[in-house]
């Protein structure tokens, strides 16, 4: 049986052997610090908080902790909602990145990589992907792009073949039928209007 209380959040820190905190669509902007002091707590809910800024780097070394969950939290800024929606293991690298990196936040940017062929995009893309630099080879003849268009364009032609000879077939255009000009102008419909 489930025992619904209100709690007094300054004592919080009294539940030494706390393992689950469900704190689910509350109104939080940010944690109590008290939460830091729950060392056997091993899954925190924090779902449907949609006022909550930050987590408390603190509760990441809680030693028990396996799980957080933070659906709907998205007004998360520290770590930012996409890293918490990645669960528990990218919320700790968020944290230990930023403690590496001196403390400076990163922003997130969204980028679109464009220039020449063989100038290397690719090569760009996957190094920082992998974050490792990374040369991709190729030919200059047949880049995996060239292949790409190559397919499209070739699978557009196969269709278009497929339309005409459908065409051909159900109207049968010789000089000599009766029906030439309805054919025509029935082919002209269907071209116009692009219903093949």
């Amino acid at each position: 049986m489930n025992v619904f209380i209100t709690l007094n959040l300054s004592r919080l820190s009294n539940l030494k052997t706390l393992w689950i905190l469900d704190v689910e669509s509350n109104n939080f902007t940010s944690l109590p610090p008290a939460m830091t002091t729950l060392h056997e707590l091993g899954m925190l809910n924090l779902s449907h908080n949609s006022h909550l800024q930050s987590l408390d780097p603190r509760l990441l070394v809680l030693p028990h902790l396996e799980k957080v969950k933070c659906k709907s939290c998205t007004s998360l800024i520290s770590p930012p909602y996409e890293v918490c929606k990645q669960g528990l293991e990218a919320i700790r690298k968020y944290y230990s990145d930023i403690k590496q990196s001196g403390g400076k936040k990163l922003p997130i940017v969204s980028a679109a990589v464009i220039g020449s062929r063989m100038a290397g995009k690719t090569s760009l893309i996957n190094s920082l992907n992998s974050q490792r630099r990374q040369l991709t080879y190729r030919s200059e003849e047949g880049t995996d792009d060239d292949t790409a268009v190559k397919e499209f364009r070739e699978q557009a032609q196969q269709e278009d073949d497929k339309a005409i000879k459908h065409l051909k077939e159900s109207l049968q255009l010789t000089r000599n039928n009766k029906d030439y000009q309805r054919e025509i102008q029935i082919l002209q419909t269907l071209i116009s209007t692009e219903s093949f």
